[in-house]
């Protein structure tokens, strides 16, 4: 499985992935397809999954070349490392998702991310161009490629079941100490993939597959 698009609206996910499979037909012969699957999902996202997400921030900025991005130009030119810069300072941002294209074996893998900025009243709707992780032209790609890959990994955490308890099923007697509440959903990633009635299926043969 490969995700390929997540996005959070309201604190809930939305997940497009491809899957490749191996059918046999009625010929008895063996058929390579893919599986690009889309489900969305109420349960209520981990802060560990909005916290990867925040991290796209300063590459926001960067790439979509927008006012924010001299404060953290400023940052970086003052000794502050890319990974350490105050995400308070860009507070007006919202990361919404990111997608993921391209190939790792041919070098042409790389992101878009999807954002908000608030101005005043109003709240922009913002897509970067698509940046690859080995661009020489965007000079923080390999930091880019790790905040994708940390953001892959929550989404799948999500898909996993590890999602925010809401405050009705918080357990009491365990007190309150600041951390956020975590339960397995009882949806399980295994499940998800096999109820594929439930969700947005669309087959391609092999050899290639286009995005």
């Amino acid at each position: 499985m490969k995700i390929t698009k997540a996005s959070v609206k309201n604190r809930s996910l939305t997940v497009e992935f491809t899957e490749k499979k191996t059918f046999i037909n009625t010929e008895g012969e063996p058929i390579e397809s893919v599986r690009d699957c889309k489900y969305s999902c109420y349960d209520v996202c981990h802060d560990s999954l909005i916290e990867a997400f925040d991290k796209l921030k300063t590459h926001a900025v960067l790439i979509a070349d927008v006012r924010e991005a001299i404060k953290v130009e400023n940052a970086i030119a003052s000794g502050v490392y890319l990974e350490a810069f105050n995400l308070e300072e860009l507070k007006n941002i919202t990361i919404t998702g990111f997608v993921v294209v391209g190939n790792e074996d041919d070098g042409s893998e790389g992101a878009m991310i999807i954002c908000q900025k608030k101005t005043g009243m109003r709240i922009l709707n913002i897509t970067t161009p698509t940046v690859k992780f080995d661009d020489p032209e965007y000079s923080f790609g390999s930091e880019f490629r790790g905040v994708i890959e940390n953001c892959i990994y929550e989404v799948e955490e999500y898909m996993d079941g590890k999602v925010a308890v809401k405050q009705l099923e918080m357990n009491f007697d365990e007190g309150f100490n600041g951390e956020p509440a975590v339960k397995k959903s009882k949806k399980s990633k295994k499940k998800l993939l096999e109820a594929f009635d439930d969700i947005d299926v669309t087959f391609s043969n092999i050899p290639e597959h286009a995005e």
